[in-house]
Formats: C-alpha cells, structure tokens, sequence
C-alpha cells in the first residue's frame, strides 16, 4: 500500500471517528473545512504568539546585551580606578615613609643637641613640654640679666672699699643659686614668671613646632585620601555587583522561556503537517 492509500484510510477512519459515513462527499468536505479554518485560527494563534515571545526574548537579549556592555565598561572602569588608587595609595605611603623619616631625624637631632647641653631628663620630653622649658629657661636669663641692669640703675655702684657693692654680690650669689637647681624646678618655679613676660620662641623650636604641626596636618591629610579611595573602590565593587546580579537575572529570564518557546515551535510545526495533509487530501478529492 503506497502512501496516497495510506493517507486516505487515515482521513476515512478520522471522518469515522467524527460521526460521519465515508460516502457523503459534501459532509465531509464541510468537516474538512470546518477542521481546516480552526487550524488556521490555531496557526494564527499560535504564530501570533510566538512571534511576540520572539519579540520579548529579542528585546530581553538587547538588554542582556546592554547589561553586558555596562558590565564591561565598569569593569575597564574599576580596573582602571584600582590601579589609580593603588598608584595613589603606593605614593602615599612612600611620602608617610618620608615623613616619618624626617620626623625620626628631628627628634634624634633635638634629642642630640639636648644631651650636649645636659638636658637629657628632656630628650623623652613632648615638643610641648620642651619648647615650655625654652620658654622658662629664657626668662630666668632675663630676670638674671635684669638683676645687674636694676642695681647700676640705681647707682648702687661697685667699689674696692664700699658696702654698697653688697646688693650685687646678693643678686649674683641668688642668680647662680637659681642656676644650680634642677631644671625642672627652675620650669615650675619660674612658670608665673614666663606668664608675665612676652612669649618669645626661639627660631630653631618655632622651626621645629611649625615642622612637627605640618607633619600631623600631613598625616592627616594621608589618612583621609586613603580613607576616600577605599569608599570610591567599595562604590564600584558594589556597582558591579548589583549588574551582575541583573544580568544573571536576564539568564534566568531566558532559560525560562526556552521551554516554551520550543513547545510552541513544535505545535506549529505539527499544525503545519497538518494542514499539509489536509491540502493532499483536498487535492486528491
């Protein structure tokens, strides 16, 4: 038996199953009819529906593909902004290096010119508290110095036979007193004194304080520059998070219309055959 006949006891035994008798020509022609405008609404249907999960799947691909090139230029972009900021953070520690350098070589040279003047009960002083001993040390000078300047004023002048040279002996005999104490008591016993008179510091502790004040403002500075390229870097890891989690999302998207899409494919396909079928067999009739 050849196809044709093959074909024809199919639709014989189709139109039997549908009620019919295979010798009323016009009623079956009217079922085929009938069964050939509903696959064709079916057809319509279905391509019709295929072809707008065409249209989302292609829509849903170009943002997939958009998402993919913003991916790509964050990426370049934190690529490029890490290397910066590790170049900024390499040059940053290296001046912290300097700096601290620097400061280490003040400190030895301040602690260095106290021990030859016997100040070593200050080399593990603060700035502060040396540049306060400068302070006090140079009033004590002052006061020593004023001591004679008072007495000539006075015309208490010195003689080999008077007594009136006795007031300066007293003032020289207390000045070298007040110098051979301690110098920490000669700073809290003078401190009053240092208080009443003009704050002058001496150019190399002023030099020193300025540098010492720089060196923090410095470090500072260093400090905060490091802590706003870890905030800018932490912003782009999290941008770059945030559209891989979209994209993957897009995938998701995808996969899930797969199966569907190919389940349409596979009813139109079938629809298609037929309606082939159909048209043989109205060609035949």
């Amino acid at each position: 038996m050849d196809q044709p006949e093959e074909e024809m006891e199919q639709i014989a035994t189709w139109l039997r199953e549908e009620g019919l008798t295979p010798d009323s020509a016009e009623a079956q022609l009217c079922l085929l009819w009938s069964a050939l405008q509903r696959t064709r609404s079916h057809l319509n249907s279905v391509t019709w529906d295929l072809d707008t999960q065409r249209s989302q799947h292609l829509a849903e691909m170009a943002e997939v593909h958009k998402s993919l090139e913003q991916i790509r230029i964050f990426t370049e972009h934190k690529d490029v902004l890490a290397h910066e900021i590790q170049d900024e953070n390499d040059q940053l520690k290296d001046q912290m290096q300097r700096l601290i350098s620097l400061q280490d070589s003040q400190i030895s040279e301040v602690a260095k010119m106290l021990y030859q003047q016997g100040l070593t009960e200050l080399i593990h002083s603060s700035p502060s508290e040396q540049v306060a001993y400068l302070l006090v040390e140079r009033a004590s000078l002052l006061e020593t110095s004023e001591g004679p300047s008072n007495l000539m004023g006075n015309g208490n002048i010195p003689s080999p036979l008077g007594i009136e040279a006795q007031p300066l002996n007293t003032s020289a005999h207390q000045g070298a007193t007040r110098h051979s104490q301690s110098p920490w008591k000669r700073l809290f016993g003078l401190h009053r004194a240092a208080q009443r008179k003009h704050a002058f510091i001496p150019a190399e502790a002023r030099h020193l304080a300025g540098q010492a004040s720089s060196l923090d403002r410095e470090c500072s500075r260093l400090e905060r520059d490091l802590e706003e390229g870890s905030r800018r870097l932490a912003m782009a890891h999290n941008e770059i998070r945030r559209l891989t989690d979209e994209l993957e999302s897009a995938h998701l998207t995808q996969r899930a219309y797969e199966p569907e899409l190919q389940a349409a494919q596979q009813e139109v396909e079938q629809l298609r055959q037929e309606v082939q079928k159909l048209k043989k067999c109205g060609g035949h009739r």
